[in-house]
């Protein structure tokens, strides 16, 4: 061998590894956060109840996109959250992660809605309004803004609870359901998870990045005959907690399909109510400024970012001549829509997204509404230590209930849903076994 191949062979083998570890041992996590206004300025009909079709007719608080870009170095990845009732629908989520992706670098994109029920209606799948293309703006604007400020930075986690919430699914003793939609007495129903848990960012100066929370509780305080427009708790959560802390507080939404505050339905029609939907989320703002004063720092040598996306397909709850099916399909496709799926094989796919910084933090994104006890199922089987159920993430196919609650029904169990019995403990174990694949074992 020659002397300018021994040169080339002592610097494969010696220096090339050295330097890559000297750039993994120096290696940060930068993050940058990102909010721009949604807040509708046209006349349109609210999210969330079928009866109501008039469009709003005032704004009680504004409606924001809050972004939060990750960026290690070789992967960014943003995870955006909306105060609406779900994500802009049909080709608008892969119009998002392909502008992102060609115009701003975003490798992955993590989009979910908080689901209050006083923002804009967005169409159905196959025919989405107009007002979705605005907002696709003002999310490219918001992770815009999040890139002007990247910084390097620190995590820690913590979690509390706070009692504002009941399982809206009562089982009697002879095995029938009843609906209790409003609680304002605040009876108590089976135990409901009532969790918070926070991840707190501060860049190396130990200045407060964003606040992300996240928690279970359907935004239904104002009710169906509310028709004004309002971010409801998440939005009124996010206020409190970023008077107190700063940087931007970003509400992520669980799995609250069965879950409802106890003062649903509270707001109605008075407008003097509204002060009470603040009061009531300011308990779970006192309880999160809370937890991050105490949180635990997050120490781990790696914090490259993971990504991985699994595809599941799934058939319907129940038949198409069966009016439950054929009322809901009337409101997911159009009448063009429609026609076109009951002539296929009435299969709808839908996807579980996975994203992990390191080894000690991940978010698992679920299409829908799905019951608690799969967050809590997916908390008990995680094989990362801090794992997050965020709902309403990069799709939107109505509830996923148990198959213990299907065989019981109700609302959400055998009415208002579209995907067959067990559709939900599938895409959990699809979100367990993606996270054990990427650590690497499996």
């Amino acid at each position: 061998m020659n002397t300018f191949a021994k040169r080339i062979l002592y610097f494969a083998l010696f220096v090339v590894p050295l330097i890559a570890l000297q750039v993994r041992a120096d290696a940060t996590l930068k993050v940058g956060v990102g909010k721009t206004d949604i807040t509708p300025n046209e006349p349109m009909r609210l999210y969330g109840y079928s009866s109501r079709k008039a469009p709003y007719i005032g704004i009680y608080d504004p409606l924001f996109c809050r972004s939060v870009v990750f960026d290690d170095g070789q992967t960014q990845a943003a995870i955006i959250s909306l105060d609406s009732g779900t994500i802009p629908l049909g080709h608008w989520l892969q119009t998002i992660r392909t502008h992102l992706a060609e115009k701003y670098g975003i490798d992955y994109v993590f989009l979910a809605a908080t689901h209050s029920h006083a923002a804009p209606y967005l169409g159905t799948h196959d025919k989405p309004i107009p007002w979705n293309e605005t907002i696709a703006g003002k999310i490219y604007k918001s992770v815009q803004m999040a890139l002007t400020k990247m910084q390097n930075a620190r995590f820690s986690i913590g979690a509390g609870e706070v009692d504002i919430t009941y399982d809206r699914r009562v089982v009697n003793d002879d095995g029938s359901v009843t609906m209790l939609w409003q609680n304002h007495d605040r009876k108590p129903t089976k135990p409901v998870d009532q969790r918070i848990h926070v991840l707190h960012i501060r860049n190396t100066d130990e200045e407060p990045i964003a606040t992300l929370v996240h928690y279970a509780c359907h935004p239904v305080i104002s009710g169906s005959r509310n028709n004004r427009v309002s971010a409801e708790i998440p939005g009124a959560v996010c206020m409190y907690v970023n008077k107190a802390i700063e940087g931007e507080c970003i509400f992520l939404q669980g799995a609250c399909g069965d879950i409802n505050p106890y003062l649903a339905g509270y707001l109605q029609e008075d407008v003097s109510a509204y002060e009470t939907l603040q009061k009531e989320s300011e308990k779970v703002a006192r309880e999160v400024i809370h937890i991050v004063h105490r949180a635990t720092p997050v120490e781990q040598d790696d914090w490259a970012i993971h990504y991985q996306q699994k595809k599941v397909s799934f058939g319907l709850r129940h038949p198409v001549s069966d009016k439950r099916m054929k009322d809901l399909l009337n409101g997911f496709f159009s009448d063009e829509g429609l026609e076109y799926f009951l002539k296929t094989d009435q299969t709808l796919q839908a996807n579980v997204t996975l994203l992990m910084l390191g080894k000690e933090i991940a978010w698992a994104g679920f299409p829908g509404e799905f019951f608690d006890d799969f967050q809590v199922d997916l908390r008990r089987r995680s094989p990362v230590t801090n794992t997050f159920f965020v709902g309403y993430c990069n799709g939107m196919y109505s509830y996923f209930p148990t198959i213990e609650a299907a065989a019981e029904g109700g609302y959400g169990a055998s009415y208002g849903l579209l995907a067959e019995a067990g559709t939900g403990e599938h895409m959990v174990d699809k979100a367990v076994m993606g996270l054990y694949q990427l650590l690497g074992k499996l």
